[in-house]
């Protein structure tokens, strides 16, 4: 026999960013460029030079661009507002 009057709650986590190892929205993504430009980093720097310095040159771009990330979304927040105070004076720009 089926019960049909049964309800069940379905939380999807709406109103709330998607985060993968403390980095939240759109910081992810620049995760992933950080990681793919600096892999072509060490890719250019290796055939130019050695393998080592081409791998030291790959962990130092990767490690210090993500951590200088991290510290800017700890900093700013993910959305970024601007605090500005004062007394603002718009011109006309057009004479209509």
């Amino acid at each position: 026999m089926i019960d049909h009057d049964r309800k069940f709650n379905v939380y999807k986590g709406l109103q709330r960013p998607i985060q993968f190892k403390g980095l939240k929205g759109s910081f992810i993504y620049y995760a992933f460029v950080i990681a793919l430009s600096s892999l072509l980093i060490g890719i250019i720097v290796t055939t130019l030079t050695t393998f080592v310095i081409g791998s030291i040159c790959m962990v130092v771009t990767v490690f210090g661009s993500i951590t200088g990330m991290a510290l800017y979304q700890r900093k700013f927040g993910l959305y970024r507002k601007n605090t500005t105070k004062g007394v603002f004076i718009f011109h006309k720009i057009f004479n209509f």
